[in-house]
């Protein structure tokens, strides 16, 4: 996945650790996941 991100739009990771664990979809964060999905990035 990660090579994927890079050559699709140049993401790399902004930190050394790699996070691995579950991403939760919030009422905090709820919008802007609605945005990247809508862009295609998440």
């Amino acid at each position: 996945m990660l090579l994927k991100l890079y050559c699709t739009n140049l993401n790399t990771l902004g930190d050394t650790l790699l996070r691995t664990g579950p991403g939760f979809v919030t009422r905090e964060n709820a919008e802007r996941i609605i945005d990247l999905s809508k862009k295609g990035t998440r």
